[in-house]
């Protein structure tokens, strides 16, 4: 290994440069969670002493606001700076956007992220953080990363543990952003992960457990399983490869 310190700088580089945050997206990151803190503080002191609250009403009063609170400025994040496939580099506009949402989103993690939330709220929960969800029953099981890059069909059902995301990052710290199209009618296995640029067709399957990588087109009716994922069956029936 070289001990020459030029050798040494140049290697570091693509490491400094590979970070997840800089100290502007942290800076960003602390402020907008104060201005919301301060917000939810405020409401729940203000409703402590206009109806004698109790200590446990008030931090629930604090909790809601806060939850509200966090949803309204994601939205307005969004509004700024809308969220579209692509490819984004650190210090872009929408990169420091993403990097922001994602930073306020621990505020939610109790939420769906954290499976306590109620499955049958979950729909009306992930819509109002921007997911395109079909009418009559969607069944979310599992969470949805980037809700805003999600479109989900009716009748279709993200199974227990799943996770549907919309971003990538590269090795280079290279943000990929990609709309992820779950049809009507399709299922996502229990412990299944469904990456960005994905689009399931209507009727498909996902088994259990399966990674479907980047830009994978799975077309109406078929079944996938696998690490990468693949067709084990198709659309009308005709084993392709065994499970």
């Amino acid at each position: 290994m070289s001990t020459d310190p030029h050798s040494l700088a140049a290697e570091r580089a693509p490491l400094e440069r590979a970070r997840f945050s800089s100290k502007l997206d942290i800076l960003l990151g602390l402020a907008a969670e104060g201005l919301l803190m301060a917000g939810a503080v405020a409401a729940a002191l203000a409703l402590r002493g206009r109806f004698s609250m109790s200590l446990f009403a008030s931090l629930l009063a604090f909790g809601i606001t806060l939850f509200f609170e966090t949803l309204l400025m994601m939205w307005f994040i969004r509004s700024v700076a809308p969220m579209r496939g692509g490819v984004f580099a650190p210090g872009s506009s929408t990169r420091i956007a993403w990097n922001l949402i994602g930073f306020l989103d621990t505020n939610l993690g109790w939420c769906g992220q954290g499976g306590l939330m109620p499955v049958p709220l979950r729909k009306l929960y992930y819509r109002a953080r921007g997911c395109s969800i079909g009418a009559g029953l969607v069944i979310i099981g599992g969470r949805l990363g980037d809700p805003y890059l999600v479109t989900i069909g009716r009748e279709a059902m993200i199974g227990d543990g799943a996770l549907v995301i919309g971003h990538a990052l590269t090795a280079n710290d290279t943000l990929v952003l990609g709309r992820v199209r779950i049809g009507q009618g399709a299922v996502v296995g229990a412990r299944s992960l469904v990456m960005p640029g994905v689009e399931v067709g209507a009727g498909a399957m996902i088994n259990a457990g399966s990674v479907v990588a980047m830009n994978t087109h799975i077309g109406a009716g078929e079944v996938w399983s696998g690490n990468p994922a693949r067709c084990v069956r198709t659309s009308g029936g005709e084993v392709v490869e065994a499970i």
